[in-house]
């Protein structure tokens, strides 16, 4: 019933109020970089001039980095509604097929993993806006993909989508160089290198400082930090000691399920969000991924419950604010690392350095008993 609902929000805002989303800014963002070009991204004026031509009545700025505009630039070559519905088009796949990936084996259990993420609000918000966090959700479920398969150097590059929308995955490099997978941290080095020397490169020193001066005005406004910590705790010291507090936990967190690449991966994302202190509720619909990958790699019901928990809490999260999200993804970070399965133990802890069943037979017949030589009888030891 909530998928349902969520998809008829979806096609009414596109069917009737298609400028009232983030898309619209997107859009403009890539006509003003395709036509006045790109070390004028982050102008105001010229901002406002292309979201206008499209016949939206408002701005919407776009402070996103660069990379975000290039994807958004061949749509540009369309009208504005055209382009509008192909992006929903696009980030439902996207959404749709990252939680079919990542859902547990099964037909049926991947259809409802499917309809689940669906229909929960952040999804479905993020969804009716065009959010680019759904891309950086996509990005995360094929990491994960790759990193099952070993193919870690891919991975690496696979996350370079976080950089559409860097605070919604920020701690996962971290957590997966902790863990013991330099190389997907070393890929992922590089490839944003890549991408951040030839924006900076695109955009030129002016461009740079228009774009740090936009940026730092959107972070006076409130609403831009309701869901981060300092929603909850307000902006000062207590609020900067609960982050580092939780990324230590978290990375604390992802050496310890080392072993689970999935873990690790989710953990990251979690710790994403307890570490940033810019989150709007659009954002946790990269959680979901998170919830995904640890049902994937932690046994027990811990982990179900407190997704459970989680649900509830982004489902009513208008209404009842920050405060119980938060305190689902401290449960479920503490529910990641604490709840593994008997086969995800560190390396050092070696199987054979554990102490026999005591029902086990020794190999070795006592001293006392006298042994018939090889080849004896029937009573000759094997």
């Amino acid at each position: 019933m909530l998928t349902v609902w969520n998809g008829w929000l979806w096609l009414e805002e596109l069917i009737t109020t298609p400028f009232a989303n983030d898309f619209i800014a997107y859009y403009g963002g890539a006509r003003l970089g395709v036509e006045a070009g790109w070390r004028r991204l982050y102008d105001v004026a010229l901002q406002q001039h292309f979201e206008y031509a499209t016949g939206s009545h408002g701005w919407e700025p776009f402070v996103n980095p660069p990379p975000l505009a290039w994807i958004v630039a061949p749509l540009t070559a369309l009208d504005f509604r055209t382009a509008d519905w192909l992006w929903g088009v696009l980030l439902l796949l996207v959404m749709a097929g990252a939680a079919w990936a990542l859902a547990p084996a099964g037909g049926f259990r991947r259809a409802a993993g499917v309809v689940a993420v669906l229909g929960w609000f952040p999804t479905g918000f993020a969804l009716l806006l065009g959010q680019a966090a759904i891309l950086v959700a996509g990005s995360a479920a094929l990491a994960a993909k790759l990193l099952a398969t070993r193919r870690d150097v891919l991975a690496g590059v696979a996350l370079t989508g976080m950089a559409l929308k860097p605070q919604d995955a920020i701690l996962v490099p971290l957590a997966l160089l902790v863990a013991g997978r330099p190389r997907a941290f070393g890929s992922w080095v590089v490839a944003t290198a890549v991408l951040a020397s030839v924006s900076a490169l695109e955009l030129g020193r002016s461009g740079l400082q228009q774009a740090f001066d936009l940026l730092g005005w959107l972070e006076t406004a409130p609403l831009n930090h309701r869901y981060a910590v300092e929603g909850t705790l307000g902006v000062g010291w207590p609020a900067i000691a609960a982050q580092v507090l939780f990324g230590a936990a978290a990375l604390y967190a992802a050496r310890r399920r080392r072993q689970s690449p999935e873990a690790v991966l989710a953990i990251g994302l979690i710790g994403s969000f307890l570490v940033v202190p810019h989150l709007s509720l659009q954002d946790f619909c990269v959680v979901a991924v998170a919830g995904l990958l640890l049902l994937r790699s932690t046994p027990g019901i811990a982990v179900p419950i407190v997704l459970t928990f989680g649900f509830v809490a982004g489902e009513f999260a208008v209404p009842l604010g920050p405060i119980p999200l938060l305190v689902s993804l401290l449960a479920l970070l503490a529910a990641g690392a604490f709840f593994r399965d008997v086969e995800d133990r560190p390396s050092n802890e070696r199987p054979d350095r554990r102490p026999l069943p005591s029902r086990v037979v020794a190999t070795e017949a006592p001293a006392s008993l006298p042994l018939r030589p090889a080849g004896s009888g029937k009573g000759a030891p094997r």
